[in-house]
């Protein structure tokens, strides 16, 4: 894969895609489709993909959860498994088709949660309001870490500013996971961190999230991380994901998490939407930054779920690195050291955040 970077079909087969893309839509064996929203973060999107995309299937469900642990071994989680094998392998009408397709475990903070039983996925009735980075310094007094923090406003800001960050840090050494490596430069002092005002009414998040950014960087490429955590009332980080394996104790998994490699940025219109970009990833399309140049980049936040209350605040992070609380990615300290990345927001560079917004305590169209 490093020796291979892109989405090449001479070295990945006939879809050349280093990642596996089987051709789902060909698939027609029912399917019971389990996610998890934290923990080894490829899964967030595998699963939910792999849904939408068993279009040819007999029957389909998704049960979109906190975390694999203890959900999908839980007893009542099992009978249910045995019941779908039941009817499916040995024809007993058991009821356990019935019911809607979709469960979503809606994450209310501090490990609770409630189910929306859904008839799709994402939910047809969501809205996907935007919230605006502003680069210029926030009043916020700052978290106890840092007191940097610039600024999230519903619109877009009408003065020109940006914010720059250091590319470069120590990884420290390995460890066995969940953290990957411990010491050296700590995650959250890396990046550059936006803050919004309390937020003036309870909103549930579920589903897909999206950054739109505008970034330059002195080197010829960059790695974009992008996290959205939450605040309460007081100043708090609100820890949304169970304590279970492989989470890391020490630090809190983001509510929203995605990543880009800048020279990567290329969209595949035909594979995007309006709430998720795709990106080509092939050679032909490879866009290293040349001389500070200024590029629009879109990055999709893996899906999840949260209650945010009114009095949170929202948080984003943009760093060169993995965040805490995620598992740590490649470092290249080619492009790395020695380099500066900048993020630019104000009239003609309006960076955002896009949330996936449903309608509280409905269920079901």
């Amino acid at each position: 894969m490093l020796a291979t970077p892109f989405n090449d079909p001479a070295a990945y087969g006939p879809n050349g895609s280093i990642f596996m893309r089987p051709e789902l839509e060909k698939a027609t064996a029912p399917v019971w489709i389990v996610g998890p929203q934290t923990g080894i973060v490829i899964h967030q999107l595998g699963s939910s993909e792999t849904f939408i995309r068993s279009t040819g299937v007999q029957s389909k469900k998704f049960d979109f959860v906190d975390a694999w642990f203890p959900y999908s071994y839980k007893s009542s989680t099992i009978a249910d498994h045995l019941a779908f094998f039941g009817h499916w392998l040995k024809g007993e009408d058991n009821g356990v088709m019935d019911g809607a397709p979709v469960r979503v475990q809606v994450r209310s903070g501090n490990g609770g949660h409630y189910v929306l039983e859904e008839n799709e996925w994402p939910l047809a009735r969501t809205t996907y309001p935007r919230w605006y980075l502003d680069a210029t310094p926030s009043d916020w007094t700052g978290d106890g870490r840092r007191n940097d923090f610039r600024r999230i406003s519903a619109s877009i800001p009408t003065t020109k500013a940006s914010a720059g960050y250091d590319a470069a840090l120590d990884r420290g050494h390995p460890i066995p996971a969940p953290t990957g490596y411990v010491g050296g430069t700590a995650r959250w002092a890396t990046g550059v961190s936006f803050i919004s005002e309390p937020m003036a009414e309870d909103m549930v998040l579920a589903g897909y999230m999206k950054a739109g950014l505008w970034v330059s960087s002195t080197s010829t490429d960059m790695d974009v991380y992008v996290s959205l955590r939450v605040l309460d009332e007081q100043d708090r980080e609100i820890r949304y994901e169970s304590l279970v394996p492989p989470i890391d104790p020490a630090n809190i998994h983001p509510t929203g998490h995605g990543l880009l490699k800048v020279s990567h940025r290329t969209i595949d219109e035909e594979r995007s939407t309006d709430y998720w970009p795709v990106q080509t990833h092939l050679e032909a399309d490879y866009r290293p930054l040349e001389g500070g140049e200024v590029v629009f980049v879109e990055v999709g936040l893996h899906p999840s779920s949260a209650v945010i209350r009114r009095g949170c605040r929202l948080r984003v992070d943009i760093q060169p690195y993995s965040p805490a609380g995620i598992p740590s990615r490649a470092y290249d300290e080619s492009y790395h050291a020695g380099a500066t990345n900048t993020v630019h927001t104000g009239p003609d560079h309006p960076s955002y955040v896009q949330l996936p917004i449903v309608p509280q305590n409905e269920s079901r169209n």
